[in-house]
């Protein structure tokens, strides 16, 4: 075997029999963005985007397909398409969280949600094997990231769908039980699968790209468990998908580094704060802090100055934006919603059409600026940020921010954790949405795991 085949069979073999055990407080961690992604999800559902989706997307299965159901509703669709579409509502809102060091994707919504619906499917998998496959997902995703990136990612490829189709292979793929050689040629098919730009960000494809990396993951799991091969290579040999985009590192230590420790426990991991770019986080975090501590309005800002890195500044480029979606991608839109309102949560970014005159006016006080002596993440990128306001009484506010609320160094408290998950689950009633989210947050003992799929109704179902 040659050298490249032979490293992705290792990664292989860690992926469906080697990885390391999941301590039991790293279960309950897992548990906590299990729990968050499954709230976003649902709150995806409302949008009219899903709908127009789901119309398309939601066929009936055939008697001997797998079948997964739609989160929100009772309705079973072929296993692939139930991967696409909760995929898609999972990040429609870019509410679900991201990794920023290493894959600088969201990892979450394509691992976790490809371990969920596989389990539907597969209705005697336990929560406790949900979670496993999760976790190994997306250390797949944050390796392949740590071999590509930061070219990768600076190159344009939006890598939450890139890195993410591996990701759900991965998931999709212990569950179904692969073995390693099936697991290291469906890795193959999804170097050919593996698509998304940047370019599309601030767009609902934005979305479709990481909904398609679960299906497309799903799908590559399918068809090397059928028998289907892919060239060695594909993945890290001379012309497969790493080498095309990174050269020069050490994979194979980078491979046997899997799970020693597992990166998803570490500080890159950020569960989102605000339903917007993480590049904006801090410095929206600085806005409403400063807001509260020092007692000004937004009628009261005569400037405006924040200061980023610049592969933020990148990614948050719409200066004007003109509908929801790109106000997600604007600081200057984010840091005058928070400064006008005192909050930054989804009723702030449910734009319909472009902002008002009012919030038009304050963006007009506000500059960003690049500059680059930010403490940098193992990606080469920050997301630090310092705000500079200027008040018409003459005040100076500054305020510097490294972590993103969220992160390890910031953590999100259990209580704040469940108010977002029962903001994004209404109109559901409250106690059902406590209900679900503590049991949710305990995923490691659920058995079997489709038992807790039917409580994502809570009385609320989108679809006929």
């Amino acid at each position: 075997m040659a050298p490249t085949a032979a490293l992705e069979l290792r990664l292989a073999e860690f992926i469906v029999r080697d990885a390391p055990t999941v301590s039991d407080a790293e279960v309950r961690q897992a548990s906590r963005h299990v729990a968050d992604l499954v709230g976003v999800a649902i709150a995806g559902t409302r949008l009219n985007a899903f709908h127009r989706l789901a119309e398309i997307v939601a066929v009936q299965p055939r008697q001997d397909q797998l079948s997964a159901r739609i989160w929100g509703t009772n309705k079973r669709i072929p296993l692939r398409e139930a991967g696409f579409i909760n995929g898609f509502s999972g990040h429609i809102l870019d509410f679900d969280d991201d990794e920023t060091g290493y894959s600088i994707a969201h990892v979450t919504v394509t691992a976790a949600t490809a371990a969920m619906v596989v389990a539907d499917a597969c209705s005697k998998v336990s929560g406790a094997e949900v979670i496993k496959a999760y976790v190994i997902g997306s250390e797949t995703a944050m390796r392949l990231g740590e071999i590509i990136n930061p070219g990768h990612f600076r190159s344009g490829w939006h890598a939450s769908a890139t890195l993410g189709c591996f990701a759900a292979c991965a998931a999709a793929g212990r569950i179904l039980g692969l073995s390693p050689e099936q697991m290291r040629h469906g890795f193959g098919m999804c170097a050919s699968f593996a698509s998304g730009m940047r370019a599309n960000f601030g767009t609902e494809t934005k979305a479709l790209q990481v909904g398609k990396a679960v299906r497309d993951g799903i799908f590559a799991a399918e068809l090397a468990k059928a028998g289907l091969t892919s060239a060695d290579g594909a993945l890290f040999g001379e012309q497969g998908f790493a080498f095309m985009f990174q050269q020069g590192r050490d994979v194979s230590h980078i491979i046997e580094g899997f799970g020693k420790p597992y990166r998803l426990f570490g500080n890159t991991m950020i569960i989102k704060a605000y339903p917007c770019c993480t590049a904006s986080h801090t410095a929206i975090y600085s806005m409403l802090i400063l807001r509260a501590d020092n007692d000004f309005s937004a009628g009261d800002v005569v400037s405006i100055t924040c200061s980023i890195d610049a592969v933020a500044k990148g990614l948050l480029k719409y200066d004007t934006p003109t509908n929801a979606a790109e106000a997600k991608f604007s600081m200057h839109y984010s840091l005058a919603i928070a400064a006008l309102r005192g909050s930054a949560g989804l009723a702030e970014f449910a734009l319909e059409g472009a902002p008002g005159e009012e919030i038009l006016s304050l963006m007009e006080k506000i500059a960003v600026e690049v500059v680059s002596d930010l403490p940098n993440l193992p990606s080469g990128a920050s997301v630090a940020s310092t705000l500079n306001i200027e008040l018409k009484d003459g005040r100076s506010l500054k305020r510097f921010q490294e972590f993103v609320p969220g992160s390890m160094e910031e953590p999100m408290s259990v209580n704040a954790l469940e108010k977002k998950f029962i903001e994004c689950v209404h109109p559901a009633p409250r106690k059902a949405a406590s209900e679900l989210f503590v049991r949710l947050m305990n995923s490691g003992s659920i058995s079997p795991f489709s038992s807790c799929i039917t409580s994502f109704q809570m009385g609320y179902l989108p679809l006929n």
